[in-house]
């Protein structure tokens, strides 16, 4: 899968990871998640995406984790 990578592209990313985590979550539910726990990182020279971190929330995945 090809992830837009550019700062400008930003939305577009967070779009496709929606779609990803959709797989495994209500669409509703993956969007928050995406918007909320990802956090995208771009260098500011080259505006290109340098780091993703998903943040792990212990309460809301408690019931992710059987």
């Amino acid at each position: 899968m090809y992830l837009p990578y550019k700062s400008d592209q930003r939305e577009e990313a967070i779009k496709l990871m929606v779609d990803i985590f959709a797989l495994v979550l209500p669409e509703k539910i993956a969007e928050e998640v995406v918007r909320k726990d990802v956090k995208l990182t771009y260098d500011p020279a080259t505006d290109e995406l340098v780091q993703i971190v998903v943040l792990r929330d212990q309460k809301r995945s408690d019931h992710l984790d059987g």
